[in-house]
């Protein structure tokens, strides 16, 4: 089982693939926010062998037409809501931050 994070942008989004074991198989993959791009993107999974399942934060509108792709190709997707994403950064920061003053 593969898992690929997707960070969404206007023009270009990257993505960084791990297995089931947290090793990172793929890291910073940029495709442009087109059907080239999602080639691009399909062609670096397909390299891999296994199930994959994609996460990407739902940014304004552009995440839309890679999830449309990625759905009308039977893929496994998570949409992640940005505010909730930033929010659980944001505790696991500040948890480091205290950690640390703690050491």
């Amino acid at each position: 089982m593969y898992f690929v994070g997707i960070d969404i942008a206007k023009h270009f989004h990257e993505a960084d693939i791990i297995d089931d074991s947290d090793k990172v198989v793929l890291k910073k993959l940029r495709f442009s926010n087109s059907h080239d791009g999602y080639n691009k993107l399909m062609d670096s999974v397909r390299k891999l062998d296994g199930n994959f399942v994609f996460t990407m934060e739902a940014i304004g509108h552009y995440w839309f037409n890679l999830y449309a792709h990625l759905r009308q190709d039977n893929h496994t997707i998570h949409v992640i809501n940005p505010i909730q994403s930033d929010a659980l950064r944001n505790m696991y920061i500040r948890k480091l931050r205290m950690m640390s003053l703690m050491i």
